[in-house]
């Protein structure tokens, strides 16, 4: 059944919520990483492109919480209709946005494994 007009605006409203304070949260990860090259070990991280393919992921997974946190914001501010091409839109850059920090989160994991600090 077709989605109420009321309730679509409040779901974009939460997941703009969502999606950017998960964008602050990789945008602060980017940070870390970055200071990372200092020390000898992410030095040599970062000669192997690691690193540096781990942050153009995660600037990647940003904007698209970025994305998602400016069609939420479109929608609670201006309305949408339910039947119109937004709702898919919005629910497709949720999932691709998930997936990416999935992605990220994975090869955070394998470059913080080669360190391996006991």
């Amino acid at each position: 059944p077709p989605i109420e007009a009321g309730r679509f605006e409040a779901f974009a409203s939460l997941m703009a919520q969502v999606a950017a304070t998960m964008m602050g949260f990789v945008i602060a990860t980017i940070a870390i990483l970055t200071t990372f090259g200092t020390f000898r070990v992410g030095r040599n991280l970062f000669r192997t492109g690691r690193v540096l393919t781990l942050l153009r992921l995660l600037s990647l997974t940003a904007a698209a919480f970025a994305m998602v946190t400016a069609i939420g914001a479109a929608i609670s501010l201006w309305g949408a209709a339910p039947m119109t091409i937004w709702p898919p839109v919005l629910l497709f850059t949720i999932l691709w946005a998930c997936l990416l920090l999935c992605d990220a989160v994975y090869k955070l994991y394998r470059v913080v494994s080669v360190l391996d600090i006991t």
